[in-house]
């Protein structure tokens, strides 16, 4: 289940994705992933996924080709389903980005609805992974449908965890026109989890 988020933190990239890699990652995650017939896209241009040598994938998973704003080319005869992502990926956006420099994956603030975890995952099995990039970091988020529960992901060498802190008194500053969340006074209650791919978690 998403619901709009809110996320402090960033996550470092070593090293730092190529130019290349950098573009097709943001692309990646401005655009809708709606599963496709990869067979009608063989032929459409898609120059910054070639760039990267990835393939179409399962479901045309890895399509960024769509010259629609934010991919959501809803009438275009590749689509299957406007609201079923591809098989392999755990929602219709991802609201993972690189920074400007590649030197960072940070929170895309054009996706308010996403799954951290599980993008995360799927990012770094998919990209990071085969391109040779270690992703290192810690990011807190919570659900403003939910805002007495925080989560804590942490990214240690590819390796994901999180743990779910209960009763988190915060208070929301401004800094660098960024939105920082102060969390106070965490709970005893926690729950930690190890995700290596992108699978499903039970109380999301």
């Amino acid at each position: 289940m998403s619901h709009q988020i809110i996320i402090q933190g960033e996550l470092a990239l070593n090293p730092k994705l190529s130019p290349s890699q950098r573009a097709y990652l943001s692309r990646f995650s401005n655009t809708r992933r709606m599963k496709r017939n990869n067979n009608l896209l063989i032929k459409e241009d898609d120059d910054l996924r070639t760039d990267v040598n990835l393939p179409l994938g399962v479901d045309s998973e890895y399509y960024v080709g769509s010259p629609a704003a934010m991919g959501q080319d809803f009438d275009n005869p590749s689509v299957v389903a406007v609201s079923e992502p591809p098989g392999t990926q755990p929602g219709l956006w991802c609201g993972w980005s690189p920074n400007r420099t590649g030197t960072k994956l940070v929170w895309n603030r054009n996706i308010i609805e996403f799954e951290p975890p599980e993008w995360l995952a799927y990012i770094i099995n998919h990209f990071l992974k085969p391109w040779n990039i270690v992703c290192n970091g810690s990011i807190k988020y919570y659900f403003e449908s939910d805002v007495e529960i925080v989560y804590s992901l942490i990214s240690d060498a590819n390796h994901i965890s999180y743990k779910m802190d209960q009763k988190g008194d915060r208070k929301q500053e401004s800094q660098n026109e960024d939105i920082l969340i102060c969390i106070r006074g965490l709970g005893d209650t926690q729950e930690t989890v190890r995700l290596d791919s992108a699978e499903a978690l039970p109380f999301f």
